[in-house]
């Protein structure tokens, strides 16, 4: 089973440095509009889809892609979560840890390039959990195992059946 959230921080790892900024607006938002606009939330946007998850997300100019995502907020981020700093720039970067003095450590776009960040935690305003984008594992029921699933169970034919 993959591990999204590693494998999203090795790519953003990989991209350290001047970056791609063209080539994550066309994989956010299918084109690119140009050297105007901030990119952060595109970089967090892009990685999600060069691991192969939210390929149906969009950035939406104005909204971005966190809400439209339905990505919910967290206070206990995991490796490879959202953070947002709304002040003063609202800035999106992908979250790695927290180290044992407090401070986040980040990989993050547009600042101008591609740089792991370290910050102090009252600066950012929030996180947001990218959990509901991983798909669930994929390995099915396994016979003669209980599951916490009610209402099914094994028969000893091996079909499944409801119980009532």
């Amino acid at each position: 089973m993959t591990d999204y959230r590693a494998a999203l921080l090795e790519w953003a790892k990989t991209q350290v440095g001047p970056g791609d900024r063209a080539a994550y607006w066309r994989s956010a938002f299918g084109s690119d509009p140009g050297s105007e606009l901030a990119w952060c939330g595109v970089f967090c946007l892009a990685g999600l889809h060069a691991i192969g998850l939210a390929q149906d997300v969009r950035w939406h100019l104005g909204l971005g892609f966190v809400g439209p995502a339905g990505l919910k907020q967290t206070k206990t981020p995991e490796r490879g979560d959202i953070g947002y700093v709304a002040e003063p720039y609202q800035h999106h970067f992908l979250y790695d840890h927290t180290d044992d003095k407090g401070l986040i450590h980040s990989i993050d776009g547009n600042q101008p390039d591609v740089r792991e960040r370290t910050r102090r935690s009252d600066q950012v305003t929030c996180f947001y959990s990218i959990a509901g984008l991983i798909p669930l594992p994929e390995a099915g029921f396994l016979r003669g195992e209980k599951y916490s699933v009610s209402g099914i169970q094994d028969k000893p034919g091996g079909d499944d059946e409801r119980t009532s």
